[in-house]
């Protein structure tokens, strides 16, 4: 966990992290945002649009802002030093990986491409030694 500086509690710096473990928390917090926006068009659609069911349009809705949050508060977690985030961490992202795969296959090459990358590039980061050795993983 991150020692708080002067006495001030709960503050988090950035100090003494590593740029590999900076790197990975930047990109769950974009994927956070990029998911929320996501939401945020499907909302709009599930009442503007019609869907087949309102209730599965609602699901896919609570779905997507469940995934946003749950990438946000991992990224929180690990900026936190919290060795516990790492692994689900890097299970959302091979989650990911099929979700891009197929993307890329239905048509979607570029955004299929995207994520991809940034799938395979979290997983990297978040298991090279100097990420690991900042979470204190043995």
């Amino acid at each position: 966990m991150v020692e708080p500086e002067n006495g001030q509690v709960g503050r988090v710096t950035f100090k003494g992290l590593p740029a590999t473990l900076l790197a990975v928390i930047c990109l769950l917090w974009l994927e956070a945002v990029a998911v929320a926006v996501l939401a945020v068009v499907q909302i709009v659609n599930t009442f503007t649009q019609v869907a087949q069911t309102f209730t599965g349009a609602i699901a896919e809705d609570a779905l997507l802002l469940a995934i946003a949050g749950l990438f946000g508060w991992l990224g929180w977690l690990l900026l936190n030093r919290r060795a516990g985030a790492r692994n689900p961490s890097v299970a959302m992202h091979l989650l990911a990986l099929a979700i891009g795969y197929f993307m890329a296959k239905g048509g979607l090459v570029a955004a299929g491409a995207i994520v991809l990358a940034v799938c395979v590039v979290a997983i990297v980061l978040l298991v090279l030694p100097s990420t690991t050795r900042a979470l204190g993983i043995k």
